[in-house]
């Protein structure tokens, strides 16, 4: 088999104690960004822990500076399989977002594959033909 590279993506864990504005650059100025949450929603998780994830993500969400010209979300859910729950092609608005991870529910599944979430991501997530914009950089939330 041929030898892959890993994807080019950046892994940012954050604690509960958030209280910067992950969507300011220098200056304190608004940025360009390209940000995708992906959630774990196998059995291995579990429901609560899933929900536990996904409040968090909308606390996260609301704190960013999301719009047109600034922050783009897309939102990936997995276990044996990848669930695109939110694209950046769609509604770009926080309020339109918000009300989508409001209502993800949880999938399940008996395996984690957590490569093909991750190789879904590169592949097509972050591909202009899904919305990502060149210029912006991506991050993930995982």
């Amino acid at each position: 088999p041929a030898s892959t590279q890993p994807p080019d993506l950046a892994q940012v864990t954050v604690g509960p104690g958030l209280s910067k504005d992950p969507s300011l650059g220098p200056g304190g100025k608004s940025m360009a960004l390209d940000v995708a949450f992906v959630l774990e929603g196998s059995d291995k998780v579990g429901e609560a822990s899933f929900n536990r994830s996904r409040e968090f993500m909308e606390e996260v969400i609301r704190r960013m500076d999301v719009g047109r010209d600034s922050i783009h979300v897309t939102v990936l859910q997995f276990s044996y399989v990848v669930t695109v729950e939110h694209t950046f092609r769609e509604a770009q608005t926080k309020a339109d977002i918000l009300q989508r991870v409001r209502e993800l529910r949880y999938q399940g599944g008996n395996r984690t594959n957590t490569g093909l979430a991750l190789h879904y991501l590169s592949e097509h997530s972050f591909s202009p033909s899904q919305g990502d914009r060149q210029q912006a950089p991506n991050l993930v939330y995982m």
